[in-house]
């Protein structure tokens, strides 16, 4: 989470890049939306260890699971991402889901986009009590019936930064998030994909993103000053992980938390 609040504090210095990120987890953690309450949202009796963080982005809580990849991916509308990713909300979304869902075909999963809410989906009791997966807003991923991406954008002026999980196996489920008060967390290993590993599917994740959306993309690390911003906001989130942060356009990522 701190390397993604970073990344939107780059997109807004540099509107004329997009930053795209794939990573896993190990151990596995569980996610809040910006806007949920964590009381109703996670049954805090059930987490058996596990983190709890909340995210910048909306959405609804999520266990992310040692098998799943997750994206995050910054720009500025103001920029030349702007013809790219769209000026909206709704369209950044389109957009970024049809480059998903062309990279999911491509690796073997049959997919459709959801073109309508599922109902029920805005209401505020089900907002805080179900799990990202048991709902699908407009433009989200299916297949074969179940939901297999989630994802969740924050926009500030001109800067945004969508999530998304990506669940290439079955959805994880979490005894924190679940009602079946009985399972129990997914084991904290990664898991293999169709003969393949995570870092073979990011390859093909990144490769099939460029080519959609028509951009490059160069692998990135990190200069020693930047990384020692990225460690400060870790920091900072790690003693504050349930905070609400209201990320604006600093030149210094950690006065704006």
């Amino acid at each position: 989470m701190a390397m993604d609040e970073w990344l939107f504090a780059r997109a807004a210095e540099e509107p004329d890049s997009v930053f795209v990120r794939l990573y896993s987890w190990n151990p596995g953690a569980i996610t809040i939306g910006l806007n949920q309450e964590i009381e109703r949202a996670v049954d805090s009796s059930q987490l058996k260890g596990t983190a709890v963080i909340r995210r910048m982005t909306g959405g609804r809580a999520l266990y992310h699971d040692p098998g799943e990849l997750t994206y995050s991916i910054a720009a500025s509308a103001s920029g030349a991402s702007s013809g790219i990713l769209g000026s909206s909300v709704q369209e950044t979304s389109r957009l970024i889901s049809t480059a998903l869902a062309g990279f999911l075909d491509d690796i073997g999963f049959a997919t459709q986009i959801v073109r309508q809410s599922y109902p029920g989906f805005k209401e505020k009791d089900g907002f805080n009590k179900l799990s990202c997966f048991q709902s699908a807003a407009r433009y989200e991923i299916v297949s074969d019936g179940r939901k297999i991406v989630g994802s969740a954008q924050r926009r500030i002026n001109d800067t945004f930064l969508q999530h998304g999980s990506i669940k290439l196996n079955k959805q994880a489920e979490h005894p924190a998030l679940s009602k079946k008060a009985d399972c129990e967390p997914e084991p904290d290993e990664t898991q293999w994909i169709k003969g393949k590993n995570l870092s073979d599917i990011s390859e093909s994740f990144s490769r099939n993103l460029a080519e959609t959306l028509g951009i490059s993309l160069a692998i990135r690390t990190p200069e020693e000053p930047e990384q020692q911003a990225i460690e400060t906001i870790r920091d900072f989130l790690m003693k504050n992980p349930l905070m609400k942060r209201n990320l604006i356009k600093r030149s210094d990522p950690v006065e704006s938390l």
